[in-house]
């Protein structure tokens, strides 16, 4: 009897659950999940072009904004695009509704999860949730129809499970930027169709040839900035005949950069910096002449700069920073007529410069520092806005093609001799100088005051400081351990945060113990003036600590002319009586202040003011 009276309530159960299967594949189902969006998530999205999908009088793909899309017939909903839409949370369930949808686009949103009837989207082949805040992966793994995925820059985190090798379909996977870990699933490799891999900023790890051969119509994989070892093996690299862009850079690959490299002519990208590559760079990357981009800079390689750039015509940016490399540097690098940047810094490069370095190369940045380059600089054309050859052994003088071109010039540590140009105006020369630890000698030229930072410690510069320079735009001056004389500009530029003017090289200076330099007078630093100052040091020196000025920078007591024991006791005295009658000041105006807008505020009305009618409606 029990069974039999149960009999009509399983009977209305298997009706209502019929009743739900039809109305998610229905024109129905599509307005309930539109609804249900509008509803939970951002009701202002639906004010375009008044459409209301809950309002059941009106029809369903009938004046749609843009992010909506139907189908021919103007029944189903084929493409939601919802990104930056201010949705946050789980999107609700109905969106399973929607099994006619073939694009979903939630890119820039503070989403935390997709509903498990994702899956029901039978006909989804692009699915975008980069950009959000998810913890585990959507329910994608039924659905073999995906083309592209990408749930990049989220917070998932664990391991790939091998059941992305279910979509079978896939083009384009992004998981970059989450927390995934372990090795990438040998089911990768089931995925023939695939072209683009990024899983770039994860902990990915293990060897990268056990995990992604196979995959020969991949042109663009990026795994920079995770935990991957072992080798880039000759056979890997034979099946990726297709790729155009490689970038494994900040793991810690190793073993020889492979001959067959060479051999990937559509490569654009070789980006292989910061692993553990060793041997020598192999001369078949010369044949790699649609190269856009060489990066192989942190890793222990051996040998020279190799001499293959006369094809590579299409190379934008070249860098072998901190390679051990040696030799010189091959005059074929010139060829790179399209070159924007070349960065040879902290090898073992010896030999000079070649001319044709920065009178024919067209790159806006050469960086040859921390190697043993001797002779001089060579001429300079327009193009050229930044050199850096610090920390080498050039010789000679400055060529004033090369001021008057760059705008960033770091020459510091050599042992250059000679003057600076002496430029009429304050609009020439560079915005960016580094010529600490030289032999430099002369004055300070005017063009120095355009310039944003000024490092020109440890020289032999004489005479007295531009007054301009008090007034100019810089950021950072540093002219200490230098001979300068006479006084110390007003110093009132809202944009210095360091400063440094102190030491001379002139052991038998008469402020010798006192100063150690040649400037005197008073110090002309208002704290007023400089609201971004840092750092500052005048020590050294022979100012006059007793004028009627202050500085909150370093000056020491041995620093004053004329007061042994530093600043006099009355000037102290003096300041601390300012600055407790300036506090006193405050306190009174404040509390006058506050009586004053109380007494506006409350006069004439009753201490506890009456409900309108609207607020007592609302309460």
């Amino acid at each position: 009897e029990d069974r039999t009276a149960m009999w009509p309530v399983a009977l209305v159960v298997v009706l209502l659950s019929f009743g739900a299967l039809a109305r998610a594949g229905s024109p129905e189902g599509d307005r309930q999940a539109l609804c249900d969006i509008m509803r939970e998530k951002n009701p202002t999205l639906w004010t375009v072009n008044h459409y209301d999908p809950c309002n059941e009088a009106q029809p369903l793909c009938n004046k749609l904004p843009h992010y909506v899309t139907c189908d021919s017939s103007g029944t189903r909903v084929v493409s939601l695009t919802l990104e930056s839409s201010r949705m946050n949370g789980t999107m609700p369930a109905s969106l399973g509704n929607l099994d006619m949808l073939t694009a979903l686009d939630l890119e820039l949103n503070y989403l935390t999860g997709l509903p498990e009837t994702l899956s029901q989207c039978v006909a989804l082949r692009v699915l975008i949730v980069s950009h959000n805040r998810l913890h585990d992966l959507p329910p994608v793994f039924q659905l073999p129809r995906l083309e592209t995925v990408d749930f990049g820059y989220n917070n998932i985190t664990g391991r790939l499970p091998d059941s992305f090798g279910n979509l079978s379909s896939l083009i384009t996977l992004n998981i970059a930027h989450n927390n995934f870990y372990g090795p990438l699933p040998s089911s990768l490799c089931h995925l023939a169709s695939l072209t683009k891999l990024y899983a770039q900023d994860n902990h990915f790890e293990g060897a990268l040839s056990e995990q992604l051969p196979q995959l020969i119509n991949l042109n663009t994989i990026n795994l920079m900035n995770n935990s991957l070892s072992g080798e880039l093996t000759e056979e890997l690299l034979t099946q990726w005949s297709s790729l155009e862009i490689l970038n494994v850079m900040y793991n810690s690959l190793s073993g020889s950069l492979p001959h067959s490299l060479g051999a990937l002519n559509r490569l654009r990208y070789l980006l292989l910096a910061s692993n553990n590559f060793g041997g020598t760079i192999p001369t078949e990357l010369g044949t790699l002449v649609h190269l856009n981009t060489m990066l192989l800079g942190r890793n222990p390689l051996v040998g020279t700069v190799p001499d293959i750039f006369s094809n590579l015509t299409n190379l934008l940016d070249v860098s072998f920073y901190g390679c051990n490399l040696e030799g010189t540097i091959p005059t074929t690098i010139c060829h790179l007529s399209q070159a924007s940047s070349l960065n040879l810094n902290n090898n073992r490069l010896s030999g000079t410069i070649p001319s044709c370095l920065t009178s024919t190369f067209v790159s806006h940045t050469i960086s040859l520092s921390g190697n043993e380059l001797t002779g001089t600089l060579p001429e300079a054309v327009s193009s050229l806005t930044i050199l850096e050859a610090a920390d080498n052994r050039l010789t000679g003088t400055i060529p004033e093609s090369l001021w008057f071109s760059v705008k960033t010039l770091n020459l510091g540590r050599n042992a250059l001799t000679g003057t600076l140009p002496q430029a009429n105006s304050t609009v020439d020369g560079p915005d960016h100088l580094f010529l600490a630890g030289n032999r430099l000698t002369g004055t300070l030229p005017t063009a120095l005051c355009r310039a944003l930072s000024v490092l020109l410690e440890d020289n032999l510069f004489s005479g007295t400081i531009p007054s301009c320079l008090g007034e100019a735009r810089n950021e950072v001056v540093n002219l200490s351990r230098n001979d300068l004389s006479g006084t110390v500009p007003l110093l009132k530029t809202l944009y210095l945060s360091t400063l440094y003017f102190f030491l001379s090289r002139d052991p038998s200076a008469k402020c010798r113990n006192l100063a150690d330099n040649h400037l005197s007078g008073a110090i002309n630093v208002s704290a007023f003036y400089l609201p971004n100052l840092q750092s500052c040091d005048f020590s050294q020196n022979c100012f006059d600590c007793s004028a009627e000025t202050w500085c909150m920078c370093d000056v020491h007591r041995s620093d004053c002319a004329g007061s042994p024991d530093g600043w006099p006791t009355t000037t102290i005295v003096l300041i601390t009586i300012a600055a407790v009658i300036g506090a006193l000041s405050l306190l009174l105006v404040a509390l006058v202040g506050g009586a004053v807008w109380w007494r506006r505020g409350h006069a004439g009305k009753p201490r506890f003011a009456p409900l309108d009618d609207e607020q007592q409606q609302a309460i």
